[in-house]
């Protein structure tokens, strides 16, 4: 996962912040959310297949 953490970082450094700060700001916001919706579908998944105790 933290490579994941890695990748959602270079996702978020990609958006492009400029022009109207309103869509700018929307844009980021949108990027996270499919970060988030990502890694609730790793988690979700290791949760099936990996013991708790493996999971971080």
């Amino acid at each position: 996962m933290s490579r994941d953490l890695d990748r959602g970082n270079e996702v978020l450094d990609a958006v492009g912040l400029t022009g109207d700060p309103l869509l700018a700001r929307e844009r980021y916001i949108d990027a996270g959310w499919h970060l988030v919706d990502q890694a609730q579908a790793l988690l979700v998944a290791a949760q099936r297949e990996l013991p708790a105790g493996r999971i971080r």
